[in-house]
């Protein structure tokens, strides 16, 4: 910023630069503030209060006005207004200098909302105060409206805001006024509001300061909007209001309008610049500011690209304000010349572009790389993405508008923000960040990973046999380094501390399976301390549970019993063994909602994510303590009562006039209690950083006096490692050691693109503490993991039931996470050695180099939930679970255990010709066939038709011939491969080769570590229980396997019976892999893809996709409407019953030719699954004969691949598994069974049909589908039957029944127990009768004998005129028989 004194002298610092951006006519034009020293320290500001005062906002208004009025002590300088509004308006004072002032204001009576009454009368006051104030310094005009609902008395504000604001200009044309749009309910109109700033607004608020629109519905959050408010307005009164002419009319203020001459603009205290865009063919020259400095131009050497894209940004949140006040059509204009702005500064950056170098780079220097690309590109994108959320947008909800107006809507990413944030609120992405990293960044997880990957070293060299030792001795030997005598060391320390070391080892892997709601682990203040009491004294009052529960932040509940509490507090201090103790501040009083009348009030520890961590860390000890966190994100809270409405919770914060208190987490407690009503007690409690748990009141002399030790030695005793020299300590910390054991027994496993092993890459995630991060991608691409490469198809649906999507490829040869995210976020496509499309996807597994280490990053929020969201959905806010994660891994088992095709894959081929040849080929501009490739040559005649050994140059089309000299004749190529030539490249005549061959030893070690890591991340608890039952169901033939079965995804139990401990056993394997259940477990795959098929015919018609599926089977089995019963002639003529319709029903049927077809695609459905499932029935045939099970193969996983080389062996030695044998079907009856197997898949797709179906192997099976096809026509018949009936019955039962004798009419009542069993036709055309019956009322007698209570009160005779039937208004009279 410069003075107005200094800008008198042109010189260079009156002088702004400008550029053109690319090649447009656009200029971009930086501007110094020039700041006039006489002027004051902030612009006067007067602040217009609309208020609404209608019957819906009831004691609303008076509450508004108080929380509102300190915004007149806080921003205003100048008198300000308060206007109400119903269906008329008050201005209860033009004059309003004080907070005490407007809240004495009495608001009056309330009527309907008359929004723009109110508007126009806040509108004339601030003309009236613009002309009495004419010859004095300009005032800023804030608008505030306060409503909280639509607008419903008076014209429109579509016709009248318009007119507001064309009055206020004609009247005052300098006025400086700006809009706040305040919704005191979610029923506030936010496209109302948008339309009342585009209509009045003349100087646009800066968004770095006050929002586009507040919802502010509760008065805790009026309070907050205030603050907000006092705040940005403010810093705002402390700019300047600059007005800038030029000498044409070149000024770019408005996307959507033409080029003015003149503009305004708000300046911040901290702007020494402003910026604007002028439209013009030659340079814009110099501008005129409005205290008479002229401002030189100058030409940019140096083009500030990132400025132009806020600049852009700051015109779309204009343009989406536009969007949300009216219809598309008025925001074309603004959209389209923003597009070819965003295209040309696309052009201008990427001209910077150098790639990205991901080869042995570390963390860092990824970043440093993305920055810079994203920079360049990325901008660009997240521009033009902004830009088609405009074009799209659609909503009408007011708070999905007010999501969009503040840069959070899409059609995927705003249920996805409402989903992670919880309580329908907009999710805080910065929050969320914060949340990411503060996990992974503290000490404590640095700390952890540390002792993890010490103790996978360790614990590796320990399971080596003698023999394997030797191999690693000697390839240390041979390596540079002169490491020999260190790992001679490791290997002593190792025998001297085994038994310590088993006991670790022992503690980590004891399985406790079983919680209960007596048992509780948490964090307890320490008792007899300030804020214990404090917390008791409010607790009394308001906590119902104050005599069962102490004071206490939960960590896991419900938890293991009691009697398990000794086992468990080891097996805590094993893992909380890095952790170390933390103050913690009692900061503040919140509430849970939980219904409109249910709170719960808690005090909230600030150190909120010390809390997080704590309880991950008890998590992954207990995986089955699922409970708090199963549920949504863990929050850490101090119950201090219920309330039974938000008032009522507020009340209580007040009353309790909490003040932050100061307290210490040194230890957590293990408290149990023994009946439903007694209280409960602490049993034992575990030091965080020490390895020796507390027994608490059985303590004998020496543990206590070894407690008094400890704490006077702050705690010794940390670890098993601290033994360690620093030698050996370095030796296993610096990855050396993971090194040489990754080369000599895990086959040199790295990722190709960094060329970093596994325990590379996990080491590098102990240094995020030091890093500022600006979003979740760069976390993302800064710590990584190695992965695999994988193809996955997505569709909308799987953003809620994960297991919809589809995995298509899996590749062996392993990347890395961060180094995929850096180039995919990059825009820059990744290749694996076997070629084919990009790598856009990967799948991330427990590493057996390092697998504590490894799981512990898999279940961080970054990696397991920020990763695995980004995988299925491609966004990184809609992780809804662990089944996310299943999904993926289980759809890549299943991928896994598939054939290969001898051949490419055409998607592959054509992925490699693009790759090859786009952007560097033409194609003929006859035919359009390409790529051609003229290899840059110019002139194509020179060379054309000349001999080249033994062949012939031909520059000419390959398809039509078609030739031209000229190469600018030549159209580039557009990508589209010819069938032609993918044929020519596969060789295969555009047929898809199988063959039957082993699986390759790559493809069953990736597979046999899908399933390892789903053993490790899912130990215990509710997953594992849940996968363990599906695999027991299949052993006990319990074959329900549809959605509401609970079985999501069919791939869900391929993954039960590959990782299930209870098939260790051999009859076990072969009950659960008996014919029946193959079949079931396909039958179920053809449902759900039959379901899926019709389905998407009918663009999700569920009626629609049925009556489809009934047709398609019956031109299958030749039923035709002929062949199916037919309904009686008389519609006075009762149907027979069902059963016998049924039962004299034809059940003859003949195939079709189209039933080919549908039994190829059975077998489609079908093969793919007896492929995995015999894979699987081998692997567990394998497991079975090995001593050890499961838990004996993840150890020798974890030891060498050499060690489970014969499982490996036994996989690739297995017969591919062929349906026939799978399922038992016999080669004469193949037919029939398949065309059984689609048309069932077809008929009963849906989960509740699909219980007790025949078996399709059964010759029966197509007749009952032929009976039931044509009783759905005869069903359909009498429904056409009973629809005519409803039109005609009561005029035929009326007609009948007048003729009837009273005998006659008799039995017709008496023809159901009561006349109310009746259908209605029946029972109106009957009364109808009786009630103009001329035989003395002996109908009316016969009928109300049999009718019931309330209708014989209402209809009989009592010296009155019968009552007939009640009719509607404009029903037609029946004539008179």
């Amino acid at each position: 910023m410069i003075t107005k004194e200094e800008a008198v002298d042109v010189g260079v610092e009156t002088k702004g630069t400008a550029f053109r951006i690319g090649q447009t006519d656009t200029w971009f034009a930086k501007i110094p503030v020039v700041n006039d020293e006489n002027s004051a320290d902030s612009s006067p500001l007067a602040l217009h209060f609309v208020l609404d005062n209608s019957m819906s906002m009831g004691k609303l208004t008076d509450e508004v006005k108080n929380e509102f009025s300190p915004l007149i002590d806080g921003a205003a300088s100048k008198p300000s207004s308060l206007t109400v509004f119903h269906d008329k308006a008050d201005v209860l004072s033009p004059n309003i200098g004080t907070t005490k002032e407007m809240m004495a204001l009495q608001t009056g009576k309330q009527g309907m909302t008359n929004i723009p009454a109110g508007v126009k009368r806040a509108v004339d006051t601030i003309i009236a105060q613009e002309k009495d104030n004419a010859n004095t310094e300009k005032t800023h005009h804030i608008l505030v409206l306060l409503t909280d609902g639509m607008h419903n008395s008076g014209p429109p504000p579509e016709t009248r805001f318009p007119k507001i604001g064309k009055h206020l200009r004609e009247s005052v044309p300098d006025v400086q006024l700006s809009v706040v749009v305040v919704g005191i309910t979610k029923n506030s109109s936010t496209s109302m509001g948008m339309l009342l700033k585009t209509s009045l607004e003349t100087v646009p608020l800066s968004s770095d300061c006050v929002d586009t629109i507040y919802f502010a519905p509760t008065t805790k959050e009026m309070s907050k909007v205030t603050s907000k408010l006092v705040d940005g307005l403010i810093n705002i009164s402390r700019g300047q209001i600059i007005k800038v002419s030029h000498a044409e009319e070149a000024i770019l203020a408005d996307m959507g309008a033409k080029p003015t001459s003149t503009t305004t603009v708000r300046s911040l205290p901290s702007d020494k610049d402003f910026i604007l865009l002028f439209e013009c063919s030659d340079f814009p020259g110099s501008v005129q500011l409005d205290n008479g400095t002229t401002v030189q131009l100058a030409e940019s050497e140096d083009p500030s690209y990132d400025q132009v894209a806020e600049l852009l940004q700051k015109h779309l949140e204009k343009t989406r304000v536009q969007r949300v006040a009216s219809d598309m059509e008025s925001v074309r204009s603004s959209v389209a010349r923003l597009g070819v702005l965003i295209d040309a500064l696309e052009g201008e950056m990427k001209k910077s572009y150098s790639g990205l170098h991901l080869a042995k780079a570390r963390a860092v220097d990824r970043l440093t790389q993305n920055r810079a690309v994203t920079t360049i590109i990325v901008v660009a994108r997240e521009l033009r993405n902004q830009l088609a959320e405009i074009a799209n947008f659609a909503a009408q909800n007011s708070e999905e508008q007010a999501a969009f107006l503040n840069g959070k809507y899409s059609k995927f990413a705003s249920k996805a923000l409402r989903r992670a944030a919880g309580d329908d609120k907009i999710l805080d992405v910065k929050k969320v960040l914060k949340a990411v990293h503060t996990q992974v960044s503290g000490s404590a997880f640095s700390d952890r990973l540390t002792a993890s990957l010490r103790q996978d070293a360790t614990a590796q060299v320990a399971n080596l046999t003698e023999k394997q030792v030797k191999r690693l001795k000697m390839h240390v030997k041979a390596a540079p380094g002169k490491n020999t005598a260190t790992l001679q060391e490791l290997l002593m320390w190792v025998r001297t501390r085994r038994s310590e070391f088993d006991h670790v080892e022992e503690q980590s892997e004891s399985k406790m399976e079983e919680k209960v709601v007596t048992s509780a682990l948490c964090w307890i203040p320490p008792e007899e301390s300030l804020e214990y009491d404090a917390i008791q004294k409010i607790r009394k009052n308001h906590d119902r549970q104050v005599k069962r529960w102490p004071p206490h932040v939960n960590l896991l509940y419900p938890f293991v019993p009691a009697n398990q509490f000794e086992a468990a507090s080891k097996k805590l201090a094993v893992a909380l063994s890095s952790s170390k103790p933390f103050d913690v501040t009692l900061d503040s009083i919140g509430c849970f909602a939980h219904s409109k009348k249910s709170f719960t009030s808690w005090i909230h520890p600030k150190e909120t994510d010390r809390f997080i961590q704590l309880q991950e860390i008890c998590q992954e000890t207990f995986p089955h303590c699922d409970d708090l966190s199963s549920r949504g994100p863990f929050v850490p809270h101090l119950t201090v009562g219920q309330c039974g409405e938000q008032k009522e919770a507020d009340e209580l914060e007040i009353e309790a006039s909490w003040k932050p208190m100061s307290s210490q987490c040194g230890e957590i407690c293990l408290i149990s209690r023994k009946g439903k009503d007694d209280p409960f007690e602490i049993h034992w409690r575990v030091w965080l950083g020490d390895l020796t748990p507390i027994p608490n009141g059985t303590m004998s002399d020496k543990v206590a006096s070894d407690v008094s030790t400890k704490k006077d030695c702050d705690k010794g005793n940390k670890d098993i490692f601290s033994s360690m020299s620093p030698r050996l300590q370095q030796f296993i910390d610096s990855g050396v050691l993971a090194g040489h054991i990754n080369e000599v027994f895990f086959g040199h496993r790295q990722s190709y693109l960094s060329l970093l092993n596994a325990w590379e890459h996990i080491a590098e995630w102990r240094d995020l503490a030091g890093v500022d991060f600006k979003s979740q991608w760069e976390l993302l691409l800064y710590a990584g993991s190695l992965a695999y490469p994988i193809s996955v198809e997505r569709s909308p649906a799987a953003q809620m039931n994960p297991f919809l999507l589809r995995v298509t490829k899996v590749n062996t040869t392993a990347i890395d996470t961060a180094s995929l995210c850096c180039a995919n976020h990059s825009s820059i496509d990744v290749y694996g050695p076997e070629g084919g499309e990009p790598i856009k996807d990967a799948l991330v597994l427990v590493d057996p180099l390092c697998p504590r280490a490894s799981a512990a990053v898999l279940r961080s929020k970054l990696l397991g939930e920020t990763f695995t969201s980004v995988t299925v959905s491609r966004d990184l806010h809609m992780y809804t679970g662990a089944s996310m994660k299943i999904a993926v891994m289980a759809h890549s088992l299943f991928c896994c255990f598939q054939p290969e095709p001898i051949s490419k894959t055409s998607v592959d081929i054509v992925a490699e010709i693009r790759r090859q040849f786009l952007g560097n080929a033409y194609q003929c501009s006859s035919c359009g066939f390409g790529p051609v490739d003229h290899g840059g040559c110019t002139d194509l005649f020179a060379h054309h038709g000349e001999r080249n050994g033994d062949g012939i140059v031909r520059n000419s089309c390959p398809q039509c011939g078609w030739f031209s000299e000229d190469i600018s004749d030549w159209q580039s190529w557009d990508g589209n491969v010819p069938d032609s030539l993918i044929e020519e490249r596969n060789g295969t005549n555009g047929t898809q080769k199988y063959e039957i061959r082993p699986l390759t030893a790559a493809k069953i070690d990736l597979a046999l570590r899908i399933i390892y890591t789903f053993r490790k991340l899912f130990p215990s608890g509710g997953i594992k229980d849940t996968y363990e039952e599906i695999a027991k169901r299949l052993v006990d033939w319990e074959l329900q396997l549809t959605t509401q079965d609970g079985i999501d995804g069919l791939v869900q139990v391929l993954v039960a019976v590959a990782a299930s401990d209870i098939l260790d056993k051999e009859e076990k394997t072969e009950a659960a892999f008996a014919p029946r259940v193959f079949l079931a477990i396909v039958n179920e795959a053809c449902a759900r893809a039959a379901r899926a098929k019709f389905r998407m015919m009918t663009e999700g018609d569920e009626q629609k996709a049925q009556a489809l599926a009934s047709k398609r089977v019956s031109e299958m089995l030749c039923i035709y409407p002929e062949s199916a019963p037919d309904v009686t002639e008389s519609l006075l003529e009762a149907e027979p019953q069902r059963e016998d319709v049924e039962r004299s029903c034809s059940c003859e049927f003949a195939l079709s030719e189209m039933a080919t077809e549908d039994q190829e695609w059975a077998k489609e459905i079908v093969q793919p699954w007896c492929s995995a499932l015999g894979i699987v029935m081998a692997l567990r045939k394998s497991i079975s004969k090995r001593r050890g099970g499961w838990k004996k193969l993840e150890k020798d996983i974890e030891t060498s691949m050499e060690n489970y080389a014969d499982v490996v062996n036994d996989l690739q030695n297995a017969p591919m598994l062929s349906i026939y044998e799978a399922c038992e079907i016999e080669e004469h009856n193949q037919a029939e069974t398949f065309t059984a197997m689609a048309a069932q898949a077809y008929l009963y797709s849906k989960g509740a049909s699909r219980h007790d179906l025949s078996d399709v192997r059964s010759n029966d099976t197509l007749c009952d589908m032929a009976r039931d096809l044509r009783m759905r026509i005869y069903t359909d018949r009498v429904a056409a039957k009973m629809r005519q009936w409803a039109n005609e019955g009561e005029q035929l039962s009326f007609l009948r029944a007048r003729a009837a004798d009273i005998g006659q009419y008799t039995d017709m009542v008496q023809a159901s127990t009561h006349v109310h069993g009746l259908d209605k036709a029946t029972f109106w055309g009957l009364w109808e009768a009786a009630v103009h019956d001329g035989h003395g009322g002996e109908k009316v007698r016969a009928f109300l004998n049999t009718a019931n209570e309330g209708f014989h009160t209402a209809h009989a005779p009592s010296g009155g005129a019968l009552q007939g039937r009640k009719r509607r208004k404009g029903k037609k009279k029946r004539t008179k028989a």
